[in-house]
């Protein structure tokens, strides 16, 4: 389980109060932390979120695992990252009008691929950009304690 983030950390991190069950949720560009209690301890879970580059024009040759209409391309991302089917998802293919003669790909068109590499694929032709799945950055450090108070004096 997750450490709750310190009070400093949470300060520097833009939150906001969601509701009386969800105290508190902030983002940063790689993760997003939602805080929950409903008069439990704390609980804090971490979601990592993908980063995604565009190839424009790109696409990826003979790694097709499923090809999904009518989606936009956060709709894809999300389909990409909950595939769960032994073959992991590591990019996409978009139908992006390049002026290209190729038919096969439509306007929505999504097709999930299990490799990277763009080389002697033709975008152009296909009328494909290639959306390339980033490992999330690890998180930063946590932050260092608080200073401990000296003891008390006695009188």
């Amino acid at each position: 389980q997750t450490p709750a983030p310190s009070c400093a950390a949470l300060r520097r991190l833009n939150v906001r109060a969601l509701s009386p069950v969800t105290l508190l949720s902030f983002q940063t560009p790689h993760m997003r932390i939602a805080v929950r209690t409903p008069l439990r301890p704390m609980q804090v879970k971490v979601v990592k979120m993908a980063t995604w580059n565009r190839i424009t024009p790109g696409c990826v040759d003979n790694q097709n695992i499923i090809k999904y209409t009518g989606k936009s391309v956060d709709q894809c991302k999300a389909l990409c990252i909950s595939h769960g089917t032994g073959i992991e998802c590591l990019g996409f293919e978009y139908y992006e009008n390049h002026g290209g003669a190729g038919t096969q790909y439509q306007p929505g068109d999504c097709q999930l691929n299990s490799g990277t590499n763009t080389g002697g694929c033709p975008g152009d032709v296909h009328n494909l950009d290639f959306y390339v799945r980033l490992p999330p950055s690890p998180p930063p450090p946590p932050s260092p304690p608080p200073p401990s108070l000296p003891p008390s004096m006695p009188p």
